[in-house]
């Protein structure tokens, strides 16, 4: 697999896009809070690029699995105080391995088919011919895909006419393109949703509740997926309208700090992601003047950055997908049923905490022996 890495200029015009002259860059948060000067955004993963047609999509080779019934090991003992090593092959499960590794990625049903890689590649290439899609992009995964068995295929649309732009001031594109993903851990399902680049700061956001998203189980006929994600590329772009409105209403809907906060707990962030965006939301997101008038809009801007530019956040694909999907819910979900929400999730977290911080001081000590005495 032959990866060219592109400067940001040249994935826009293989887009069909120019670069916006407003366009800035939000700063890396580190593990702490703190604000670090390197970074390595999320968005440099869109430009390992490794495929520029659905013809090379299909020759992409991610790793192949196979399954075998695993080996069971036990010891017996008999009657007469000695004891024999038994090996015994259980049919009802069977262990998912990866050919190269040979790795045990997850113990499985008998039922369980593991989808292959190239099996869901096939159909994102077979959906981008029927529907006339092109796609451009990279099967890279983070660091440890290699041995986990998890494959993200980001598939950026190749015209200007598959993108969206949304009025805000001025024009506010959104580079856009299809996540196909697939995993042989057992734990997720696979499919495809709808992804974007917010053009203006680089920010990774995930549409799949917005625009488009289909995910099934491992035991769907091969022949299905394709047609099904065809469908997810239809669909998405009857509904950019409606996210258009969603971003609309949010841009003329005013938090306060303190509400700022409870809608990031509303979305189940965990307290350091929390943290990471508030200490640092005005230099997350320079369009945010005033802490006591934040847009919902600009909220989900300063989180999608935190998210895009948290430090390391290029190198855990899949950690950065899984807080997009929850920080997509700030646009997709009523606000007053996230404040009420988050307003209660912090109050338990803060009694929690207190239960954690008592401390003995030596003044307790003495009064504990004067009492034994």
């Amino acid at each position: 697999m032959t990866i060219q890495v592109l400067s940001q200029a040249q994935i826009y015009e293989m887009a069909g896009l120019r670069p916006v002259p407003n366009a800035y860059q939000p700063a890396t948060v580190g593990r702490k809070g703190m604000i670090r000067a390197v970074n390595k955004p999320f968005s440099e993963n869109l430009r390992r690029v490794s495929f520029r047609t659905p013809g090379e999509l299909r020759k992409q080779m991610p790793e192949q699995v196979y399954y075998t019934n695993p080996t069971i090991s036990y010891t017996k003992k008999n009657r007469d105080g000695t004891s024999m090593d038994y090996n015994r092959t259980d049919g009802r499960f069977r262990a998912i391995i990866g050919e190269n590794t040979q790795r045990v990625y997850a113990i499985m049903s008998n039922r369980y088919e593991p989808t292959q890689h190239s099996t869901v590649l096939e159909a994102m290439a077979q959906a981008s011919e029927d529907t006339g899609i092109r796609i451009f992009g990279n099967i890279r995964g983070d660091k440890q895909s290699i041995t986990q068995g998890i494959m993200n295929a980001h598939c950026i649309f190749a015209s200007p006419d598959y993108h969206a732009y949304f009025e805000r001031n001025e024009k506010d594109p959104y580079m856009l393109g299809i996540r196909a993903f697939n995993s042989h851990t057992g734990l997720t399902k696979f499919g495809a949703e709808i992804f974007g680049v917010r053009m203006i700061c680089s920010n990774y956001n995930v549409f799949g509740r917005s625009l488009g998203y289909i995910g099934w189980k491992h035991f769907v006929k091969e022949e299905d997926i394709a047609s099904g994600f065809a469908g997810v590329l239809k669909y998405y772009m009857n509904e950019i309208p409606a996210l258009a409105n969603l971003i609309s209403e949010a841009d003329n809907e005013i938090l306060n700090i303190t509400e700022a906060e409870a809608v990031l707990w509303g979305i189940s962030l965990q307290p350091n992601n929390i943290d990471g965006i508030i200490d640092n939301i005005e230099t997350l997101n320079p369009e945010i003047k005033d802490l006591s008038r934040i847009t919902t809009y600009d909220l989900y801007n300063a989180a999608t950055a935190y998210l895009s530019y948290r430090s390391a956040g290029g190198n855990m694909i899949n950690g950065t997908i899984e807080l997009a999907h929850k920080i997509e819910r700030i646009l997709t979900d009523k606000t007053g049923d996230l404040l009420e929400t988050g307003f209660e999730r912090k109050r338990r977290w803060e009694e929690m905490q207190k239960t954690k911080t008592i401390k003995v001081t030596a003044d307790d000590i003495s009064i504990v022996d004067a009492e034994w005495d």
